[in-house]
């Protein structure tokens, strides 16, 4: 685990962008199975427009656009927050991290290639240290390189006397 240097600022970025990406499936369906309330509504959306359009076929595509429309939000809201991170801190990840004091940011370097990132920010009005920007290249997970990734970062905060 490495400070970040300038050469690495792009693969960072992609770790970055491919990790978040990942999450639109999960953003969009989490929880369904868990919310029988969401389930009892799609149901009788479904039940509705059976009795109204006496239509099996649109009754059957109605729960299909339902989650084509939660995809589709998802992925709008994700793709707004990427392109807010990578204009701003990710865009200048030594502004953003590497001068400001008590703020750091690392890559996990694994056969001379970056396959993980995180980052720390302190906060001084409360004390406290943020992990921030955290990811692990998909074909390098199950190697425990978010576990150092998070302990570098714990680390950090004890050197540098946060108190969470």
């Amino acid at each position: 685990i490495l400070e970040i240097r300038a050469t690495d600022q792009e693969a960072a970025r992609r770790i970055f962008y491919d990790g978040i990406m990942e999450r639109i499936p999960n953003t969009a369906f989490r929880g369904l199975r868990q919310h029988p309330r969401t389930q009892l509504l799609y149901a009788l959306l479904a039940a509705l427009c059976f009795a109204v359009t006496r239509s099996l076929l649109l009754t059957c595509l109605l729960p299909v656009g339902l989650l084509g429309l939660r995809y589709y939000y998802s992925h709008k809201v994700i793709l707004a927050y990427l392109e807010c991170a990578l204009h701003t801190d990710m865009a200048d990840i030594e502004q953003y991290y590497m001068k400001p004091p008590g703020s750091c940011f690392w890559v996990a370097v694994l056969d001379g290639n970056v396959v993980g990132i995180v980052a720390a920010r302190g906060h001084e009005e409360d004390n406290t240290v943020e992990l921030l920007r955290m990811s692990v290249d998909s074909r390098f997970r199950g190697k425990g390189i978010a576990k150092a990734l998070g302990r570098k970062v714990l680390e950090f905060a004890l050197v540098h006397n946060y108190s969470a």
